[in-house]
């Protein structure tokens, strides 16, 4: 893998931030419009990216792929749903706040910075394993991300949710895929033309909602620490140090590395208020996280390339 090539992605993908930092700066985008353009990304232009991704010609080598990924996926799910919930036996968080925490440490900002760095790093080859991971992750969300909040059996209700726009691009993307369908040319190059604003837009919002916090108070805040400590860092590593020795594809492990060490999830904040978590720790987490992982990251493709 070339290094150089991977600093500079990432050094794109930052510039992007930054441009969406300076335009909440300068009042070009306001806190209403964040929330518009997070639900254009949402609904339109990232199932529309997904459907682009998915256009590929079928392959049997990539079908293994999926099948490892998914796999993978899970089992790194699973591994950080249960060492959280050993964590927060031995914090003093007071019970609102230790959900929240426990929350963050699992599930990370695949849509918005995930896919972003594996395109970057893969194309839309990247995209299409990234979606897999996603489809397991919320399966995760609406179950057992749940369940940390409320306590609460799994009801259909909360596996309703999993039937929105994006898994709804998937579930024909994969359909597609296995059926050899291809879009029309006319059909296709809106899907193209959509999907492309959606990486660089949502790196500048990224950067617009990051305007406003006092650094100080993030970086000082012990529950914070903890959570980012975690998400970016040792549950990766951890996880990475057992998957370094699986035989599976090298594509893999890398897209792996970038997904497992992905920040906090930027919607951690409306799951903690609609379910009785603390907002603040997700808001903060996403911060300081989205921060710190563009140093992880790096890191880990170097130790899963040595």
């Amino acid at each position: 893998m070339n290094y150089f090539n991977v600093i500079t992605e990432i050094m794109v993908l930052m510039t992007y931030i930054l441009i969406g930092y300076l335009a909440r700066k300068l009042k070009i985008i306001t806190e209403q419009s964040i929330n518009d353009i997070n639900r254009l990304i949402v609904n339109v232009a990232l199932p529309m990216l997904i459907l682009k991704s998915m256009n590929i010609e079928y392959k049997q080598e990539y079908v293994r792929n999926m099948l490892q990924i998914s796999l993978t996926a899970f089992c790194f799910l699973l591994f950080t749903f249960m060492a959280s919930g050993k964590m927060m036996a031995y914090t003093k968080a007071e019970p609102h706040k230790a959900k929240s925490m426990r929350y963050c440490m699992i599930f990370g900002n695949i849509a918005l910075l995930g896919y972003p760095l594996c395109n970057a790093l893969f194309g839309e080859i990247g995209m299409f394993y990234a979606s897999l991971y996603v489809i397991v992750q919320n399966l995760y969300v609406w179950t057992a991300g749940i369940k940390i909040f409320t306590k609460e059996k799994v009801g259909i209700a909360n596996l309703k949710r999993l039937v929105n726009p994006g898994t709804v691009a998937i579930a024909l993307g994969l359909i597609m895929f296995f059926l050899k369908i291809r879009p029309i040319a006319p059909v296709g190059r809106v899907i193209a033309g959509v999907g492309s604003i959606t990486i660089p837009l949502a790196l500048i919002m990224i950067g617009a909602t990051l305007y406003g916090y006092r650094i100080r108070e993030i970086v000082s805040d012990s529950h914070v620490q903890l959570v980012t400590l975690f998400k970016v860092l040792i549950f990766p590593l951890a996880f990475l140090s057992i998957l370094y020795f699986v035989p599976i594809d090298q594509t893999i492990k890398v897209i792996f590395v970038v997904l497992s060490a992905a920040p906090v999830q930027v919607s951690a904040a409306a799951y903690a208020m609609t379910f009785g978590g603390d907002a603040a720790i997700p808001a903060k987490g996403v911060f300081l996280s989205t921060i710190l992982c563009l140093v992880t990251i790096p890191f880990f493709l170097f130790l899963i390339n040595l």
